[in-house]
């Protein structure tokens, strides 16, 4: 999590009056996010935010805040929950901290953030930003791109991210889908990105690079998503303008629906995506024509034998193969017939 402007005045605050880094960070977060969890899993949290990621120290950080009385134990429904410590502002002022407390109240009155738009595509807030929050990701980046090469700034912290076990997953236009959504002329330029992506990540671990053939899965390029606790997003009409035309619009945690929406879109869009790396690409194929495989087999077997409970079921068993190799390429298939149509 990116701390904002109002939050890094908060903890520069208590570190002025005493505060460790770390103690000045939890308490911010705690009041600006208004969190109340079980403490493993205030942890998990609270290490999504930048300066926060060692969470043995966030958990000793937690227990001087409870002894401090900044932080209290809240029962709710059987659990108990950890959050701000309802009179934290007059243990503050009783204590003569009143630059801390000052700094604090006025986080406390603020709504939470949902949005931020950090400016046109073209701002060097945009640029900037992409680091830092590329470099918070602990799990999963998602990102999406039409045909861009991997010549972007942050190219390199995506690299040590996954050297440090952050999975990365690289969806790009394929040639046919850039060629319908910009015309002839980017059918080239998808297939340069494709090979740039390809090898600029050759070596990296946790890496995959995967095309999407139709200009739906693809809508949101120039979008990413960090850990699905944040999400850039890319705003602007594909079909009339470039991405750089758009604004970068940024959705914190607080904004989880909207997050997860993109979160499930991408996912689809990334089953449905061919590899660009042989053994994912073999994997695939092999996967997605399992069921016709096995109705294949089944459907000959059951023909010749006779009338009998074994018949019956091979006959089930093709059955229920056929009608799952249909759904699971639905969309390939949808990809064919309006190509044949297209050109009846």
């Amino acid at each position: 999590m990116v701390w904002t402007i109002p939050e890094r005045s908060a903890f520069a605050a208590l570190e002025g009056e005493g505060f460790s880094p770390i103690h000045a960070r939890i308490l911010t977060a705690m009041v600006m996010h208004r969190y109340a969890r079980e403490r493993r899993k205030l942890v998990d949290v609270l290490s999504g935010h930048i300066g926060l990621e060692r969470t043995q120290s966030v958990y000793a950080a937690i227990d001087d805040l409870l002894a401090r009385r900044l932080l209290a134990v809240t029962p709710y429904a059987g659990k108990s929950l950890l959050t701000a410590a309802p009179d934290y502002l007059v243990r503050l002022r009783a204590e003569k901290l009143t630059a801390s407390a000052a700094a604090l109240e006025r986080l406390g009155r603020m709504p939470i953030e949902r949005f931020e738009s950090l400016g046109q595509m073209t701002d060097a807030k945009v640029l900037e930003s992409f680091h830092e929050h590329v470099c918070s990701a602990h799990r999963l980046i998602r990102l999406s791109f039409f045909e861009s090469l991997a010549e972007i700034e942050g190219l390199a912290d995506l690299r040590d991210r996954a050297e440090a076990g952050v999975e990365i997953r690289v969806l790009l236009g394929a040639p046919k889908a850039m060629k319908d959504l910009r015309g002839a002329s980017h059918e080239k330029r998808a297939k340069r990105a494709i090979r740039s992506w390809r090898e600029a990540t050759r070596n990296w671990p946790n890496t995959e690079v995967r095309v999407a053939r139709t200009t739906q899965d693809i809508e949101c390029g120039s979008s990413a998503s960090i850990d699905g606790r944040l999400l850039r997003l890319d705003v602007h009409e594909p079909l009339a303008e470039r991405s750089l035309m758009g604004e970068m619009l940024l959705a914190h945690e607080a904004g989880g629906n909207l997050i997860r929406l993109f979160d499930h879109s991408f996912d689809a869009a990334w089953a449905r995506a061919i590899p660009t790396r042989r053994w994912p690409l073999i994997r695939r194929a092999a996967g997605a024509w399992r069921w016709t495989a096995t109705a294949g087999v089944t459907v000959p077997v059951a023909t010749a034998l006779q009338d009998s409970a074994w018949r019956d079921l091979l006959i089930g068993v093709a059955a229920t193969s056929l009608l799952a190799a249909l759904d699971e390429n639905r969309t390939r298939l949808q990809v064919w017939w309006r190509r044949l149509t297209r050109d009846s």
